[in-house]
């Protein structure tokens, strides 16, 4: 335009189509004389192109990683039928999913007032960032994730040690770097990973109530038996078990056999973890004998005192 009002409602300057892949996506308009204004009106074109470009590149990402997801949802969550197309979709997003694999679910830990709040969605965003990238990074590594958990596939060729050595260093970067922690349950090896979905699911829950940050599905065989339990046998068998006790004393009684137990029934070493004398230990044992009428020191009555202490270490 080579003066102002050459066209109705025109200035003098130039126009610049902006191109991306050959395909023209708007234009750059410049005020001003063609020798001043066309240099400029280059860098512009060409900067609007790049940015234009790379956004578009995000978004071409953004719908691949939907359709994935989509791809990994059915797979994993569903349980759809593996027929021959969708080994093919599976295959056309480097995919395999005719291959065993290790499934692996976590979740995020030392969130406590934070979520629900752009302070805390930022931090799970980044942790979720940080798990991607090394999942991804892993040959064969597949990720995905739910609103309140991240899933992790290994491929079976994976040693078991390396999948466990994984999750922990991932769990070691998180809590350095974040201040947050992942525990994680892991399925056995299975061609199934709806399947081992569900069964790294139970190992997750047992792994938070453990307080161990991986733990494997074949780890669990208690908490399996335990989670058959309906509520009302197991109020049943504690009422049995620790007939005789206030209620109000029931949680004093609970942490002495806790620790009692996880020291083998070793009287000294409990005691010493419970900042007692041996022998102040020794006749709570006795107190609960006469109070419950189970031995708390013999076997069969310490199994049934354990099941007890496991029922009520449940939520």
């Amino acid at each position: 335009v080579d003066h102002d009002d050459q066209f109705p409602g025109a200035r003098r300057g130039l126009n610049l189509p902006v191109r991306v892949d050959g395909v023209t996506q708007g234009v750059v308009g410049v005020t001003g004389s063609y020798e001043h204004v066309i240099t400029y009106g280059h860098v512009l074109q060409k900067m609007t192109e790049i940015l234009l470009r790379a956004n578009l590149h995000q978004q071409d990402l953004e719908i691949h990683r939907r359709i994935r997801d989509r791809f990994l949802a059915e797979w994993v969550l569903e349980g759809v039928a593996v027929t021959e197309s969708f080994l093919d979709r599976g295959r056309r997003l480097g995919i395999d999913a005719g291959a065993a694999h290790w499934v692996a679910v976590s979740r995020l830990q030392r969130l406590a007032g934070r979520r629900g709040t752009a302070e805390g969605q930022r931090l799970i965003d980044e942790a979720t960032r940080r798990v991607r990238v090394r999942v991804e990074e892993t040959a064969g590594g597949v990720f995905t994730t739910t609103p309140n958990r991240l899933i992790s596939l290994f491929p079976a060729g994976t040693p078991a040690d390396a999948v466990a050595e994984h999750l922990r260093a991932l769990d070691q970067e998180l809590g350095r770097a974040l201040g947050v922690i992942l525990v994680s349950g892991v399925a056995d090896e299975t061609h199934d990973v709806s399947h081992g979905f569900a069964q790294a699911e139970k190992a997750l829950q047992a792994a938070g109530r453990r307080g161990e940050p991986v733990l494997w599905y074949g780890e669990i065989a208690l908490e399996l038996v335990l989670g058959e339990v309906t509520p009302e046998a197991r109020q049943a068998f504690l009422a049995r078990v620790f007939r005789g006790v206030p209620e109000t004393a029931l949680p004093r009684w609970v942490e002495v056999l806790r620790v009692y137990y996880a020291h083998d029934g070793a009287l000294k070493q409990a005691a010493d973890a419970l900042f007692m004398h041996k022998n102040t230990l020794g006749g709570r044992l006795d107190r609960l004998q006469s109070l419950t009428g189970l031995n708390p020191r013999s076997r069969a009555d310490g199994m049934l005192f354990q099941l007890a202490v496991e029922f009520l270490s449940r939520p």
